[in-house]
């Protein structure tokens, strides 16, 4: 789902989904910085020998899989769900793709890829109302 429009929507029609959506992407966005680390140290040969890189390379796998398995219990929920979660679901693929294979990874880490994710989370977070509005319009009327 690439219109923001259509994900409003979305968001307004299934809230509990939008929820749990959201819940699934901040805790991704939470994720970023370990997965960053490991393939950093993976380009240090001096880490890289530690027992220690390859058990929290493998935490941070695991982290992914969860979160990509709890991300297909939300697409198999219907209402939509399937194509709004469709970009995370790549991403985080992606993501542990490049925690997976941390030492062929470019050095600098997940990139690109890090800031789409967290771009979809704030869309997504966009779309929560706080006191009957949403933060797109309490943001607007800080500006006038």
């Amino acid at each position: 789902m690439s219109s923001p429009d259509r994900l409003e929507a979305w968001a307004a029609a299934n809230p509990a989904a939008r929820d749990a959506l959201l819940e699934v992407t901040e805790q991704a966005v939470t994720l970023q910085p370990a997965a960053e680390v490991v393939i950093q140290l993976a380009h240090d040969d001096q880490h890289r020998a530690q027992p220690e890189w390859e058990v929290e390379q493998r935490r941070v796998e695991d982290a992914y899989r969860v979160l990509q398995a709890r991300l297909r219990s939300l697409e198999a929920g219907g209402e939509g769900g399937q194509e709004v979660a469709k970009p995370v679901g790549a991403l985080l693929e992606h993501h542990a793709a490049l925690v997976a294979g941390a030492r062929a990874a470019p050095a600098d880490g997940l990139g690109r890829v890090a800031g789409e994710l967290v771009a979809f989370r704030d869309r997504l977070r966009r779309t929560v109302p706080v006191r009957g509005r949403e933060v797109a319009d309490l943001q607007v009327d800080k500006l006038l």
